[in-house]
């Protein structure tokens, strides 16, 4: 009906566009006939002319017979921005008083620059494709022609303005005249076509629909729906084979169920595992992040991943003053990690408080946890003990990433291994002498590893860049977050994110 509609429509368009064409070609034919005997004097006295308003009533004549709502002549002026008018009518008597007495006071008008049917027309040529215009007497279809007299050199244009409404009016009735019985013939096919598919395809699948209903409503009628002969449906068609894989579904479905109660059941126990572990190691981060002393400031960030990570520290002061820090990553998730990093927290805080060596309080740790390490887990780590009275830090790297200087660079330490892996490790103490204003960053891999969603990594070069210029530990690891989040843009955090920031203040700028 819709197709019907539409083709309807565009065929008594171009039906009726084409008729109006005709009709305004015949009255353009008849205006220049009329007009082209007319005289200056005739224009120049129009109201004493009796040759001009024979011509005026002749084509208000022709208006009325061929339907035109409004017929204007005039000149344009060289630049083609104004108008006077030689003459102006209309079919019906307001609107020709209107414009009679318009275009008896030498009416002009401003045009818009550069109208370009108007410019053929004054060139010649008429253009067969209407313009919509809209003035005092409504919306108008106007076409525009050349139209010359006798007794002037130069060409006038020829506007002819037709009802756009009645034209519309005309179009639709047309396209209702053929379209509605249309509509009649296909509603009645419609009509037959739902009855068969009532027959064919609607009541089969009502069946099938109660079945399926009552197979969804409880894992009683599931069970009862096993005990029920196949579905069959009587044709051999698509509704047939929807109803061969339902009974296929069913029959799977009750195989799934088993398997996915089991499957619920071990990840409820994962879950809970998870969430003990969560636990366990958010009762291992220390409360302190945060230690000012003479002529230093230390600071911690911490974010811990979706899923329980490895991650810890220990940032303390000791009796005589100097700093004591951990930073650390144990391999692994879950419980076992969390009991892993509980044991390697404990112990290599007693060593390091027993020995003021981080290097020695790493290999005899490690030593312990090698040997007692069923389940083959590591941590990386980097120990430190920092001396504010002379501006040395000494530190350990145990398989851990290198720390950065901010605004230098990083430093090669002596990689070390990983505590947990094998015993006899031989992890060495580096020695760093920081100046007034010097600051060095500790941190994990999840700052390095941080991926967009392009799975670039941000890498050592981003994190080298983003604390330069900082002169406080918490400038610095604000700097470097804000870095990591800016480039990953919202994507996922996979791993836990620490850093551990020291800097040794420039005089004047001593705290307790």
């Amino acid at each position: 009906a819709a197709a019907a509609l539409f083709s309807s429509h565009v065929y008594n368009s171009h039906d009726v566009m084409n008729d109006a064409k005709k009709i305004v070609d015949v009255a353009a034919g008849e205006t220049q006939a009329l007009v082209s005997d007319l005289t200056q004097e005739d224009l120049a006295h129009k109201s004493e002319s009796a040759n001009y308003k024979d011509t005026r009533s002749s084509l208000r004549l022709i208006c009325n017979l061929l339907n035109i709502r409004s017929l204007y002549i005039y000149g344009m002026s060289d630049a083609q921005t104004s108008a006077t008018y030689v003459l102006a009518l209309a079919s019906d008597d307001v609107s020709d008083e209107v414009i009679k007495e318009y275009a008896a006071s030498g009416g002009k008008d401003t045009l818009k620059h550069g109208f370009v049917q108007e410019t053929r027309a004054l060139s010649g040529e008429a253009d067969p494709t209407p313009e919509v215009t809209q003035n005092y007497f409504g919306r108008n279809l106007t076409w525009y022609y050349p139209v010359t007299i006798d007794a002037f050199d130069e060409p006038f244009v020829l506007r002819i303005d037709i009802d756009d409404t009645a034209i519309t009016r005309n179009i639709i009735d047309n396209t209702l005249v053929f379209a509605i019985p249309m509509i009649v013939i296909n509603a009645l096919v419609v009509l037959l076509e739902v009855a068969m598919l009532k027959h064919d395809v609607s009541n089969p699948l009502h069946v099938l629909s109660n079945r399926m209903r009552g197979f969804v409503q409880s894992e009683a009628s599931r069970q009862e729906s096993m005990q029920q002969e196949p579905l069959k449906i009587g044709k051999d068609d698509e509704i047939s084979d929807i109803a061969d894989s339902y009974n296929t579904m069913t029959k799977d479905i009750h195989q799934y169920v088993g398997q996915i109660e089991s499957m619920t059941q071990e990840r409820v126990a994962t879950a809970t595992e998870l969430d003990i572990a969560r636990r366990i190691q958010q009762g291992l981060v220390p409360p302190t992040t945060e230690i000012a002393g003479s002529g230093f400031e230390a600071y911690v960030f911490m974010r811990m991943a979706r899923e329980v990570g490895g991650d810890f520290y220990d940032l303390s002061r000791l009796k005589d003053g100097t700093l004591l820090f951990v930073l650390a990553d144990v391999s692994g998730k879950g419980v076992s990690a969390a009991l892993f990093m509980a044991m390697s927290r404990t112990l290599l805080n007693e060593k390091l408080q027993s020995y003021r060596d981080p290097a020695k309080a790493l290999n005899e740790a490690n030593d312990i946890i090698a040997s007692n390490n069923p389940e083959n887990m590591f941590v990386t780590l980097v120990a430190g003990i920092f001396d504010p009275q002379t501006g040395t830090l000494t530190y350990a790297n145990a398989g851990h990433t290198p720390p950065l200087v901010v605004g230098k660079g990083f430093l090669s330490p002596d990689p070390g291994i990983a505590v947990g892996l094998f015993e006899d490790a031989g992890i060495v103490n580096e020695t760093i002498q920081l100046e007034p204003g010097d600051g060095i960053l500790f941190y994990t891999d999840g700052a390095t590893d941080a991926t967009n969603a392009s799975n670039q990594f941000f890498g050592e070069d981003h994190l080298a860049h983003a604390p330069s210029g900082a002169s406080h530990p918490k400038d610095a690891i604000r700097a470097v977050v804000e870095a990591i989040d800016c480039f990953v843009a919202g994507h996922e955090q996979f791993d836990d994110l620490t850093l551990l920031s020291l800097f040794v203040l420039e005089d004047g700028e001593r705290h307790e």
